[in-house]
Order: structure tokens, then sequence, then C-alpha cells
């Protein structure tokens, strides 16, 4: 009778013990991916991960199709991971991502996109459902690895897209699946910018992360020159006033975000591979100028 209780015991055990490793373990094919969205699980192992001296850029697309934070890296010496993703999951999604995990040293770049808004879709952060209290590199993988085969395994969710594709972005959080594709028709859409909405969540959010002894800047987002250009004056003025009252740096100026429509992929945010090569050299040249060789901002 004991001996009969042993085995169930043994086999109950074998069997959690392999569903464990079977769900934890990185069993899919590099293709098989889930969707872009499910990339922020990687990025957030990147911020738990990347040791200092790092540089972090966040915001929506714009930052992940536009900066090429491998380069950057390789330029001035610095860890940079990318945590653009998509300007729909909100201000307040990317600000809360950074305060759970901004370290003594990090250098904090926000490039939000002018009509961002503060609070995110609930449909797109309903597909990340990331527990803000998990901190470690190896938990949040184990997370990762169970989110994957779960959804490709169990919900048998699969991802056909060859662009928008959570295996599109590099070890850096950049996304590359679409530099050596050829420009495609470009959406327009009217801008509206909402930057003075959200003033006050943002220099609250430098004092927070200040007292960890982090430094925040602000840098504008590329932008599509025909799509800004029936709204410039009016987001010029909003852009004034911004400036006004924000209580950390903003480097470079409005003007010089607004590019070429030639450099631009699909979208009015999204730049292609000559487009991100100019934007990452001019963020590059403002580090070195403006961040790196000024005593009185370090």
């Amino acid at each position: 009778m004991k001996n009969k209780f042993l085995k169930k015991v043994y086999v109950i055990y074998f069997f959690i013990f392999s569903s464990y490793i079977f769900l934890t373990i990185d069993w899919l094919p590099s293709g098989a991916r889930s969707n872009y969205i499910k990339a922020g699980y990687d990025k957030l192992e990147l911020l738990a991960g990347v040791q200092i001296p790092r540089m972090i850029f966040s915001g929506g697309s714009s930052v992940a199709f536009g900066v090429d934070t491998k380069k950057i890296s390789q330029d001035i010496n610095f860890n940079c991971l990318n945590m653009g993703l998509h300007f729909l999951l909100g201000a307040e999604f990317y600000l809360n991502q950074l305060e759970d995990y901004a370290k003594k040293g990090d250098i904090i770049f926000l490039i939000f996109e002018y009509n961002m808004p503060f609070k995110g879709n609930l449909g797109l952060l309903n597909q990340l459902k990331i527990t803000s209290s998990v901190k470690k590199k190896f938990a949040l993988t184990t997370i990762n690895n169970f989110i994957d085969n779960y959804d490709f395994f169990i919900r048998g969710m699969r991802n056909n897209s060859p662009i928008y594709n959570r295996n599109g972005f590099n070890s850096n959080g950049d996304f590359i699946a679409h530099l050596n594709e050829e420009n495609t028709i470009i959406e327009q859409i009217e801008i509206k910018c909402k930057y003075v909405d959200m003033v006050e969540q943002l220099n609250d959010f430098h004092q927070k992360i200040s007292k960890r002894g982090a430094k925040l800047f602000f840098l504008y987002p590329p932008v599509m020159k025909s799509t800004i250009n029936p709204k410039y004056e009016e987001i010029k003025l909003i852009i004034s006033e911004f400036e006004k009252n924000i209580t950390f740096p903003v480097l470079g100026t409005f003007e010089n975000s607004i590019i070429n429509d030639s450099l631009f992929f699909n979208l009015h945010y999204h730049l292609n591979k000559l487009g991100r090569q100019k934007y990452t050299d001019y963020i590059i040249d403002l580090i070195e100028n403006e961040v790196l060789l000024s005593n009185n901002k370090f």
C-alpha cells in the first residue's frame, strides 16, 4: 500500500517537473516567436540584465524603428538598450517600467511621440501582463519562456507577419526587420501634440529617478515632414510651453526632428535604413556635445 502511494507521488512530481521543464525552456524556433508587442517581455529582460554604465532609450515605435543603440554603444562605449515598442502603450507604461528598473548611473532618454497618450490602450497593455515585482533576469527569462511556449503549444498562436514580428529585434532591443525592405505606402494622419498634458507626471518621474542617481533627458521623435507641416505652428507653440515647464533637459530641437518623407519606411514615425542612420548620428552628436562633455549636467 505504501509503495503504491509513493509511486503515485513520484508520478505526480515527475509530471510537475516535466511540465515545468517543458514550459520554461525556450523550445521555439526563431521564426515561431509571437507577435510584435510581446517583445515587451524581452525588453524587460534587457532592463533587468544589462549592467551600468548604460543608456536607456524609451518611447514608442519611433524609438524601436529609428534608434540604432547598437551603433551608439560602439561609438560612445556605453551599454545602450532600446525600450521602444508602441506609442499606444502610453507614457505611463514606459515611466512605470523605467521607475521599476532605473539604477544609479543610468542615463535615460525619453523619445515620446507627439500624440502618445499618457494612459495606454487596454487591449495592448493586456498583452503585456508583466509583474513589476519580478526584477531578476533569470526569473524574467523563465516567465518569458513560459508565455512563449504556452502561446505556441497550448493556445496555438502563430505570427505570419514577415515584418512585425517579435523576432525582428536585435540583442539591444532595436527593431531591424525592416532595414532591407523597400518603402511602402505611408499612412497620413493628423498629429496632435499631447506633451503639455503630461508635464506634471514627467516632472514627478524626474524627481523620483534623480533621487535614485539616474539622469533624465528628453529628445524629440523623428517625424515625417508632410505629416507635421499642416500643424507646424500649432505644435511649435505647444512645444514652447512644454519646454518652459519641464524640469529636465531637452536635447536638440523640434525643427531638427522633422525629416524628409523619403527617409521613412511605412508610417510617419518609422524611419527606413538611411533615416535611421541619420537620426542615430544626430543623437550621437547630441550625446557627445551636450551630455558627456557638459559638466553642468553631470
